[in-house]
């Protein structure tokens, strides 16, 4: 589960710098580079969401009375333990991982604005492809 966090957290920053990169921000990073990273990480996040989803689905089948299928969209598993509450550690790590997102995209966007390139980079990232993909 925590792998799923951060390789979406690595996913969005890769495609946060190759936004950038390409509005005229960060121009240390290669671009090429930067996609290549920003593929794989994508893949291995929908590969991890996979994972997680056949866990839960063996979780449902050898844990019946559990409902954990159910507990997805209701929060509550039918099981005997503690009552559990988050400290303040989760709910500040909850608020940040909902926030965060949010505002790179709102930034994102302000720099493309800035810049005047918003619909330029789109162009340019199609290009680059095409000229990757006749190099294949």
């Amino acid at each position: 589960m925590r792998g799923i966090f951060f390789v979406g957290l690595a996913c969005a920053v890769s495609g946060y710098l190759i936004q950038a990169a390409e509005n005229g921000g960060a121009a240390a990073f290669d671009g090429e580079i930067l996609e290549e990273a920003h593929e794989v990480l994508a893949e291995l996040f929908l590969i991890l969401v996979g994972l997680h989803l056949l866990g839960v689905l063996a979780d449902s089948s050898f844990h019946p009375k559990a409902k954990t299928l159910r507990s997805i969209f209701t929060g509550q598993k039918d099981v005997q333990a503690e009552s559990a509450k988050t400290n303040a550690f989760q709910k500040a790590f909850a608020a940040l991982w909902l926030a965060l997102p949010f505002l790179m995209f709102l930034y994102g966007n302000q720099l493309g604005q800035a810049n005047g390139a918003i619909g330029n980079g789109q162009d340019e990232h199609q290009e680059r492809r095409r000229d990757h993909d006749d190099d294949d």
